[in-house]
């Protein structure tokens, strides 16, 4: 239930103009369902995916509802930002707002129900979110235009959701892609190497194989 309530948030925010264009919340909570063709397909194969991730997480993985539910929230948000930061070359920071939102009522959870050992995930989740944050500041200072900010706050909060380890393993898979996305570029499209593309997508990519792969 979870994963398809956190779907229909997301579409809510892939389909934000006609949820804005409508009056009233009935019809601002139905505008929220994709109209136009290709929305509804991305909208459709994003809850398959969220579907077989919750069936995958909670039958191989994990017994723990937050971790489930953290995997999950952060899963439902690479969705939108994949979509926005293909089309815009942006990550919003209203969507990592929304994502700090989901963090905070899951830590609530965690404080009444999963108190021992909390104090060591939230250790190992802040070293990851300051990690992260650190290598790409190297990387922004060694390659112009490497990274955006967008995208290094989006890797932050994934460092909040995932901790160090879980997150040291996405981003590897991440990098994976990212490598061969760009020899793409190179060799087949012939892209410059100074060219900007857009970097969340392959975050999205990267992130959806290693959930499924990992757990995380």
């Amino acid at each position: 239930m979870l994963a398809i309530f956190l779907s229909y948030i997301s579409c809510g925010i892939i389909n934000l103009r006609q949820v804005k264009a409508e009056k009233g919340i009935i019809k601002k909570a139905i505008a929220a369902f994709p109209k136009s063709k290709s929305s509804k397909i991305y909208c459709s194969v994003m809850l398959v995916y969220m579907i077989a991730l919750s069936i995958v997480i909670t039958n191989l993985y994990s017994d723990n509802i937050c971790e489930y539910a953290k995997s999950v929230a952060l899963a439902s948000l690479m969705w939108p930002m994949a979509q926005i930061d293909h089309k815009f070359m942006r990550i919003p920071n209203k969507l990592i707002v929304l994502g700090l939102i989901y963090r905070y009522y899951i830590f609530v959870f965690e404080l009444i129900y999963y108190r021992d050992g909390l104090l060591s995930t939230v250790i190992s989740e802040l070293i990851g979110a300051l990690a992260i944050f650190i290598v790409l500041m190297l990387i922004s200072l060694i390659i112009k235009n490497g990274i955006g900010m967008g995208d290094v706050k989006f890797l932050m909060l994934m460092g909040l959701m995932l901790g160090m380890y879980r997150l040291a393993a996405t981003v590897f898979v991440i990098m994976i892609i990212a490598f061969f996305v760009s020899l793409y570029k190179l060799i087949i499209k012939k892209v410059d190497k100074k060219s900007e593309f857009a970097f969340g997508p392959l975050i999205a990519i990267g992130s959806a194989i290693s959930f499924i792969i990992f757990g995380n």
